[in-house]
């Protein structure tokens, strides 16, 4: 009771708060459907394979000319920084047109020919000889090296030919070499008559031409046979296989071939006397120097 004076005053009455009460927390509903699983596809990722990397030998370039059916046009020259020319095709030399090849100049033959009526002029030097041969991968006894339809000079200076199958055919050819080396090589086959019993036609053959063969070194070359033509046969070496000669018909211009001042390796007296070397009833002056 407070005082107020003298009178008593009364306290009020206390009233506590009330207790405080929190609110319910909601239990959670947990509502369940039914769920119907037809199907279940599982995607498996594909992994990306890496290319496996292809080798491939890149060729290797073929140094040189290559030389396909060509006709000459004018005066042309190969020289040793155009070589090798790779003779995989016809090459023409018309009438009045000249091909001469450079000392040192180097010729491939790959199944190719030489077609010409003009002329063809090779002259090397003893230092720089000129190179003809033969693809080992062309053995077709057809391929010819010069073929001379019908008139045509050739000129040979210090040179090695190897491993041609056939050397020359054709008419009225003027065939000159010197100081050259033939190896492998045929300069004509010997071929028999037509089944028909017929004779030669006439560019089967070295026919009614001149061939002047001095100082040169044959090894292993095989039979050397013309017709009606004028052979010069002199100032030679024959080593290895002997040389055949055969002239079925007299030569023309009137002349008789000379086959004389030649040395042979590996060919005996009887050899000559069986006719191996200079067989023909219009050859004279067979004069030889066998050695051993």
């Amino acid at each position: 009771m407070a005082c107020d004076g003298d009178t008593a005053v009364p306290l009020p009455t206390y009233t506590p708060y009330p207790t405080y009460t929190p609110y319910p927390v909601p239990t959670p509903e947990v509502v369940v459907k039914e769920v119907i699983v037809e199907k279940i596809v599982v995607v498996t990722a594909t992994p990306i394979s890496t290319p496996t990397q292809v080798l491939r030998s890149t060729p290797t370039p073929v140094s040189g000319t290559q030389v396909g059916n060509t006709i000459l046009s004018q005066d042309t020259i190969w020289t040793v920084a155009g070589s090798p020319y790779h003779i995989n095709g016809t090459m023409q030399i018309p009438q009045g047109v000249t091909l001469t090849l450079d000392p040192g100049t180097t010729v491939i033959m790959s199944g190719g020919t030489f077609k010409l009526a003009g002329s063809f002029i090779a002259t090397g030097t003893e230092q720089n000889p000129i190179s003809i041969s033969d693809d080992d991968r062309f053995t077709n006894p057809d391929v010819v090296l010069f073929f001379v339809p019908d008139g045509g000079e050739i000129r040979i200076d210090h040179a090695t030919i190897k491993g041609i199958q056939r050397l020359l055919r054709g008419n009225y050819a003027e065939f000159e070499i010197y100081d050259s080396r033939l190896i492998d090589l045929e300069l004509d086959k010997l071929m028999s008559k037509q089944p028909s019993g017929d004779t030669y036609t006439n560019e089967q053959h070295i026919y009614r031409s001149t061939l002047t063969m001095e100082r040169n070194i044959f090894r292993n070359v095989g039979t050397i046979q013309p017709f009606s033509s004028l052979v010069l046969l002199r100032f030679n070496c024959f080593d290895g296989q002997p040389p055949m000669f055969h002239q079925l018909t007299s030569p023309h211009r009137g002349a008789y071939n000379q086959i004389n001042f030649n040395s042979i390796y590996g060919v005996t007296t009887q050899d000559i006397e069986n006719g191996a070397v200079g067989r023909g009833r219009h050859s004279r002056r067979v004069n030889c120097i066998i050695l051993s």
